[in-house]
């Protein structure tokens, strides 16, 4: 089975507008997509094999539906990464996702530009004993908050930390 990331827009009245965009056009599995509207076009992120293990690509969609450039690998880390998270800061995504480089799941983040292109390198978010999964970010205007599922005490739980990350 093999499965795709899809985009399709809807008007405010609930009316679908033109066709579906299909977003990867691999043929190995994609899933767990993210969505943002920067306020002139969407950025996309999602988990995907086509590189024989799970990395998370990121690509961006103009107002009209049409694929802007090609698709950004934004992880290259040995073993899976999946379960991406987007934000927009007024000038930049924000994503995180969760990764098994280390031998147990922890949450990681990056930056990509308005133009689809990764600035910097990867930032660690999580160091537990346990796995730290399925995160999520949100942009408050001057700092990212970062919050997901962590088994650390033996039990699943939600935590939360600010980035002490600031953007422009």
């Amino acid at each position: 089975m093999h499965w795709a990331i899809y985009f399709a827009r809807v008007s405010a009245a609930g009316a679908k507008i033109g066709a579906d965009l299909r977003v990867n056009s691999v043929l190995q599995c994609s899933t767990h997509s993210s969505l943002y509207w920067s306020g002139s076009e969407f950025g996309v992120s999602w988990t995907d094999s086509r590189d024989m293990d799970w990395e998370i690509y990121f690509t961006r969609i103009s107002a009209a539906g049409v694929k802007i450039g090609s698709d950004l690998r934004v992880t290259s880390a040995v073993n899976d990464s999946s379960w991406s998270f987007l934000s927009w800061t007024e000038s930049e995504f924000g994503v995180s996702w969760m990764d098994d480089r280390d031998g147990n799941y922890e949450n990681y983040f990056t930056r990509i530009n308005a133009s689809g292109s990764k600035i910097g390198s990867d930032l660690r978010l999580t160091n537990a004993a346990g796995n730290s999964q399925y995160p999520c970010l949100s942009w408050t205007g001057s700092e990212f908050g970062a919050s997901w599922q962590d088994d650390r005490d033996g039990n699943p739980e939600i935590y939360f930390a600010r980035l002490g990350l600031t953007c422009p």
